[in-house]
């Protein structure tokens, strides 16, 4: 029973936890007027996950929140004017091809550029929170991470449909959690796969060490 009680304590503190979350991501993101507020307050969310995750928690959240805001202001943007730019590419080539030819196989290479972009830039937040990388090394670690995370991909893509399908039967749930639940899973997913590829270069460092000259 002390078990149970424990992990509902932790269930509902968890709960509390992603609402507050979510509710800074909202407030942070109107200071910016959202379209600057947007990087800086979602890359915010992710670090703060990630120390959440290494059992950094006790962190003044408001605080921390405030305090990387601003550290982070200004590289956020770096990372996101690239991927603003990738994307209007994309959209733009897609509204000139349909324009041009309607529908046809010209158009699965855009769609597979499209993917790439979207899986990509699942990676490039917690590749963000994770590393202490320059702006550009970022996308590019996180277009590598995905290339070589194919059934990470998969996870994350089958429980972000998920949770899209859930908050839109119920549209409330976006208010406390739109942007910190996916936030979750994804920091969660990826900071299992950022160990497991840590422990295999530990690990071959290590036999490196033992080889005979």
């Amino acid at each position: 029973m002390k078990g149970i009680a424990n992990r509902l304590y932790g269930l509902a503190e968890w709960i509390s936890y992603l609402a507050y979350l979510n509710f800074l991501w909202f407030i942070f993101c109107l200071f910016g007027l959202v379209i600057f507020g947007f990087m800086p307050a979602t890359v915010t969310v992710f670090i703060i996950l990630r120390k959440r995750l290494r059992h950094q928690g006790d962190l003044p959240v408001f605080k921390t929140f405030l305090k990387t805001y601003k550290e982070e202001f200004i590289k956020s943007h770096l990372v996101g004017i690239p991927l603003v730019i990738l994307y209007a590419f994309i959209f733009i080539d897609l509204i000139y091809l349909r324009s041009v030819a309607g529908t046809g196989p010209m158009f699965i290479p855009i769609y597979f550029i499209l993917l790439g972009t979207v899986l990509t830039t699942l990676y490039v937040f917690p590749v963000y929170a994770h590393y202490d990388l320059k702006a550009l090394t970022v996308l590019k670690n996180a277009f590598l991470m995905m290339l070589i995370h194919p059934l990470n991909n998969l996870f994350m893509v089958i429980i972000l449909v998920i949770t899209f399908f859930v908050m839109k039967n119920l549209p409330a749930l976006v208010v406390f959690f739109g942007v910190s639940f996916p936030a979750l899973v994804i920091m969660a997913s990826c900071y299992v796969a950022f160990q497991k590829l840590e422990k295999g270069r530990k690990r071959e460092n290590d036999n490196a060490r033992h080889l005979p000259e």
